[in-house]
């Protein structure tokens, strides 16, 4: 299994903009399973995923078309993200994202 075309609101890797509930998505590839068993996605403000400021948890309504994460997110910030997939035949694959937001309503 393969996740590919990670995306966050239609965006790769999306630097500067506004996001007020980012929406993750992704395709996967080189798979066994017919469907997705569960999904996982977890957002962080360091690369080592280790701050964690979302966590949907292990499940089946986590969509690869749109997974919305609520979580309160800071200007100027750099966010990571990793989804975990794990197919209906057993097979599991992760892969990891970023994206940034812009200055929202911060002053010049």
């Amino acid at each position: 299994m393969k996740l590919i075309n990670l995306q966050t609101c239609h965006l790769t890797e999306p630097i500067g903009y506004r996001f007020d509930k980012p929406v993750f998505s992704w395709t996967v590839t080189d798979t066994i399973s017919k469907k997705q068993d569960w999904a996982r996605v977890v957002v962080a403000t360091d690369s080592r995923l280790e701050q964690i400021v979302f966590d949907s948890g292990k499940s089946a309504a986590v969509s690869s078309l749109g997974a919305s994460a609520d979580c309160p997110l800071q200007p100027c910030t750099r966010y990571y993200w990793r989804v975990t997939v794990k197919g209906d035949r057993g097979d599991t694959a992760a892969a990891e994202s970023f994206f940034e937001t812009g200055k929202r309503d911060t002053g010049w």
